[in-house]
């Protein structure tokens, strides 16, 4: 153990009072020498504290990453946050997948074991039979007419899909998209001025 300095704060915290600052300073530097009441309570709250630290050390190995959903998520925050990491989660869905999981949300993803991280897995394959019409995220498929919730890669590879579809029918947003114009009818006299420098012309008098 390392001599370092003795605080108030630590002499609260220990229930000792100020005069026996010495006998503790004594059993920081050197534990050997430690006797008395004072002592003995000092050396028997180390070795827990060691003890307790060794033994969640050797039983809680964090993940660092976890799987879920072809996505990579942080083992160091909690559930109901590190779902968020998931495209087309929000946290108000990650509440709902970690309730009907019976997992704790506030609990670190990474020291859980694989039967819960299963567990949520197997909701997430089955959020569209859980989560009511109005949260679903692609409701009314244009090809099946179906209410789906779309997650992770399978978003930007729709929406892919949709601007290829609006480009080849040469819907007018389509044409927009494919001409990199401003679609949702923004004005474009001074905004959305892209590519080389363009003067400004003035109108003859």
């Amino acid at each position: 153990m390392h001599l370092r300095a003795v605080s108030l704060v630590d002499v609260r915290l220990a229930g000792v009072h100020i005069k026996e600052i010495t006998a503790l300073k004594i059993c920081w530097a050197a534990p050997d020498k430690c006797s008395g009441a004072i002592g003995n309570r000092f050396l028997s709250e180390e070795t827990n504290k060691m003890a307790t630290k060794k033994e969640n050390s050797e039983q809680d190995e964090i993940k660092h990453i976890v799987r879920i959903a072809n996505t990579d998520l942080e083992g160091k925050k909690n559930v109901q946050y590190s779902l968020t990491g998931i495209k087309g989660i929000n946290r108000r869905i990650a509440r709902i997948i970690s309730d009907r999981s019976n997992v704790d949300p506030t609990a670190t993803i990474g020291y859980m074991d694989d039967e819960k991280i299963d567990s949520l897995k197997k909701t997430i394959e089955e959020i569209e039979s859980i989560l009511p019409t109005w949260m679903l995220n692609r409701r009314k498929d244009l090809l099946t007419g179906d209410d789906k919730h779309i997650l992770a890669t399978d978003i930007l590879l729709t929406r892919t899909e949709d601007l290829n579809t609006l480009k080849k029918t040469r819907s007018y947003r389509g044409v927009r998209h494919e001409r990199g114009h401003k679609v949702r009818g923004q004005r474009t006299r001074s905004t959305g001025r892209k590519g080389l420098t363009v003067g400004v012309k003035r109108k003859p008098k």
